[in-house]
């Protein structure tokens, strides 16, 4: 029975054995590294970090102007950096770098004033297109402060102004020329705004005779060569006048002129 069944005491240091050299075993396996690990790379990243700060070799045989040009600088820049730094090739590296460190910032400015550039062009063509769409669809809001619009008065200038209306581009082109003689006398505002006020006032006292015309033929021929005599007058005053010294004005703007009634002009003249 003994014999066949084996020592038992052996059998239990056997399996104690085994069991210590397993072990053993799976702390060599910890201990090893796996495939994928790799050395830390500290000593090859300060070797390249080495590498890059490391003066550059100059050998008394080569070229400066080569050995710059190598830095990737023109030939150019290159003889202008070495002038500047006397020959000595080391200022002339720092030389290279700051000419191209002002090189970028002009570019740089280039760029910005090129950028600011072109949005001051498109904000001035979109502004262009705002009063442009203004004058078409709100002329009295786009000549607010007009002498003669003011003089004329609301229910006037809307009737003056009306798409409809056969004096609308007549009407239009005199506001027009009072803002432009504005400009060219602006230090005789007074009396320019004078003459386009008793222009207006001309046109008012003819509204009557204009509505009883209307009646009967429908139409306001009248008043539209009125507005046509008028802003063909101005436009020869202006054209004919020669300044006899600084700040003078067309006799037309002169104060004894819009002092009295406003002259008469022949309606005959403006067909």
């Amino acid at each position: 029975m003994a014999a066949s069944g084996g020592d038992p005491g052996t059998s239990a240091s056997g399996r104690k054995r085994q069991r210590n050299e397993n072990a053993s075993e799976e702390e060599d396996k910890e201990d090893e590294p796996t495939a994928t690990e790799e050395p830390p790379p500290d000593e090859e990243r300060s070797t390249e970090e080495e590498d890059d700060d490391a003066p550059i070799e100059i050998d008394e045989d080569d070229d400066p102007v080569e050995l710059l040009v190598a830095q990737g600088v023109s030939e150019e820049v290159a003889r202008r950096a070495l002038e500047n730094a006397d020959g000595d090739v080391d200022e002339a590296v720092m030389e290279v770098i700051r000419l191209r460190e002002l090189e970028e910032e002009e570019r740089d400015m280039a760029k910005g004033m090129e950028e600011s550039l072109r949005e001051a062009e498109e904000e001035a063509t979109k502004r262009e297109a705002e009063l442009a769409e203004k004058k078409r669809t709100a002329p009295a809001e786009y000549f607010a402060g007009s002498s003669f619009l003011s003089h004329l008065g609301v229910d006037a200038s809307e009737r003056l102004l009306r798409e409809e209306s056969s004096s609308r581009d007549d009407v239009m082109q005199l506001l027009d020329f009072e803002r432009q003689c504005k400009k060219w006398y602006r230090g005789n505002g007074k009396e320019v705004d004078s003459k386009f006020a008793a222009i207006a006032a001309e046109i008012v006292a003819n509204l009557p005779d204009v509505d009883a015309a209307k009646e009967e033929s429908g139409e306001t021929d009248m008043l539209h060569s009125l507005i046509v005599a008028h802003l063909m007058t101005l436009r020869e005053a202006v054209l004919a006048h020669v300044p006899e010294k600084s700040g003078s004005v067309p006799e037309i703007f002169s104060p004894t002129k819009t002092a009295d009634e406003i002259e008469e002009v022949d309606l005959c003249d403006s067909d």
